[in-house]
């Protein structure tokens, strides 16, 4: 499975269990259609966590992916900046952007999402090539 194929499938996913380890964020979702489990590791030093999970397993979510230099976050001496705009900065913090703040544009590219309800994790990875998945063992 691909990860467009998985944000596209991840529409009524249930997150069954996440645990972030030496730079890996791991997650197994049950994924609605097709009926399927999978693992997905994400290699990433930046994580961000937003509303608490409840502790009741299973949990509705989706994922998403933004690429940052389509979005034109602000860049100041190679680095994500704030914008100077109130308004912007508000936007950016709520939709996980902000997260990139101060990184290197040349060494993070990608902002990856878990949001349910609200935004659950995010974190952020150079290329899409740090994520991988695969069917978990007990499917």
């Amino acid at each position: 499975m691909t990860l467009e194929e998985l944000v596209a499938a991840s529409g009524d996913a249930k997150l069954l269990s996440y645990h972030y380890a030496e730079g890996i964020l791991f997650l197994l979702l049950l994924l609605d259609e097709p009926d399927t489990v999978v693992e997905v590791k994400i290699r990433t030093q930046l994580l961000q966590t937003g509303s608490e999970l409840p502790a009741t397993s299973p949990w509705c979510c989706h994922l998403g992916r933004i690429e940052l230099e389509p979005i034109k976050l602000e860049v100041v001496n190679g680095h994500y900046m704030p914008p100077p705009s109130f308004v912007e900065l508000m936007k950016d913090t709520r939709s996980g952007q902000g997260l990139a703040y101060g990184s290197k544009a040349s060494a993070v590219g990608y902002l990856f999402s878990l949001v349910g309800s609200s935004r659950v994790l995010s974190c952020l990875i150079s290329t899409p090539n740090h994520i991988s998945i695969n069917a978990a063992a007990d499917n």
